[in-house]
């Protein structure tokens, strides 16, 4: 792909209008709204961002801001790239060699060092030779002028040119990831549309930033469906690492329960919608020895709830401990109908047909 590069691009976008006597808008406002409708790439480069027109500032999906000491460019900057009031006021006091990298793929903007070169360094004749090898291992020429005019340009080897730096520094606290690890850790375990909900954020941000979460290891995201209830829901799950970003224990995030991501939630889940009608439900409860998925007590008597969520060969097992533990019936809970069938052939091959008389067989939507 092609990258086309404006240096000064303000008098591009102005020169149209300079040269016409209708009303027509610029040239170059209609090709920025193409390249943004297909996805093409092109740099503008500009000292006055102020004189660029919104028709083509509304359209770029990266901006990349050094310090700025001009109000108007501040002001237009700051609303193009949906900055807060500290984020705006820091673009006038960025130091020698920062940047301020705003994009449509980030939640937040970012500080980022550059490179430092000389400037003595960056003429043209430096930059051709940079480019050169590239151009020559094209598998057309980009370049004007004849086949052997080209291959005269083209340098053998190639070369390395030092990367920006990886540090990213945040402008500022990063209150929307504090708010939303908080509230996960106060609840224990929310789905995204309730994290759209309880934190006003907008549904395409909040989704952008847990997935950021999930790439720093902060969170982990878990889809389940629930048969006949319609469409599957992602839950999100806080991981060790944002107990550090907190700066509390790894046990204060972690959620109650052993297994897969989608065998805890399940697990809390059930237990939390079983305590909401008043019932005695406790995760990973032993007794007798004996650790099942959830724990119930109805007075006397002692419930076991073993989730299975892949039809494997510890049911059988499973269920015989249950019941030599001492409980009085044994509640298997299954995603959907084909998977409690192959769970039940396989718990009726491996338990005797009497202690069978003590285990059901039940579907997660029949709790939740």
């Amino acid at each position: 792909m092609r990258v086309i590069v404006i240096e000064e691009a303000h008098r591009y976008c102005y020169e149209g209008i300079k040269q016409r006597s209708d009303l027509r808008e610029p040239a170059m406002w209609d090709l920025m709204r193409e390249i943004r409708r297909v996805g093409g790439s092109m740099v503008l480069v500009d000292q006055v961002y102020s004189l660029l027109p919104r028709p083509v500032t509304a359209n770029p999906s990266t901006f990349i801001t050094f310090r700025s000491p001009n109000p108007s460019c501040i002001k237009q900057l700051s609303e193009s790239c949906n900055l807060d009031p500290e984020q705006k006021a820091l673009l006038a006091e960025l130091p020698k060699r920062n940047a301020v990298v705003s994009s449509s793929e980030l939640s937040q903007p970012y500080l980022i060092e550059t490179l430092d070169l000389p400037l003595e360094m960056v003429s043209e004749e430096y930059v051709k030779a940079k480019m050169e090898p590239f151009l020559a291992a094209l598998p057309y020429t980009p370049l004007p002028g004849s086949e052997d005019e080209v291959a005269d340009l083209a340098v053998e080897g190639g070369f390395v040119i030092g990367e920006v730096s990886k540090r990213k520094i945040e402008l500022r606290p990063r209150k929307a990831v504090d708010d939303l690890l908080r509230l996960l850790k106060r609840e224990g375990l929310r789905t995204l549309t309730q994290l759209h909900e309880e934190t006003r954020l907008d549904t395409k941000y909040c989704r952008k930033l847990i997935r950021e979460m999930e790439a720093l290891g902060l969170v982990e995201t878990v889809t389940i469906g629930f048969g006949k209830r319609g469409n599957p829901s992602t839950f999100v799950l806080m991981k060790d690492k944002a107990a550090e970003y907190l700066g509390i224990k790894p046990e204060e995030v972690r959620l109650p329960g052993k297994g897969s991501p989608t065998h805890v939630v399940l697990q809390n889940l059930i237990a939390r919608k079983m305590k909401e009608q008043g019932r005695i439900a406790l995760v990973e409860h032993t007794v007798n020895g004996k650790a099942v998925d959830i724990a119930e007590f109805q007075g006397s008597r002692t419930i076991a709830y073993e989730i299975e969520t892949e039809a494997n060969e510890h049911v059988a097992e499973n269920v015989k401990r249950d019941l030599e533990a001492g409980f009085d019936t044994v509640v298997v809970i299954s995603q959907s109908t084909a998977l409690q069938n192959e769970i039940r052939d396989k718990a009726y091959q491996g338990v005797d047909w009497t202690a069978m008389t003590k285990v059901e067989f039940k579907l997660v939507r029949e709790f939740l």
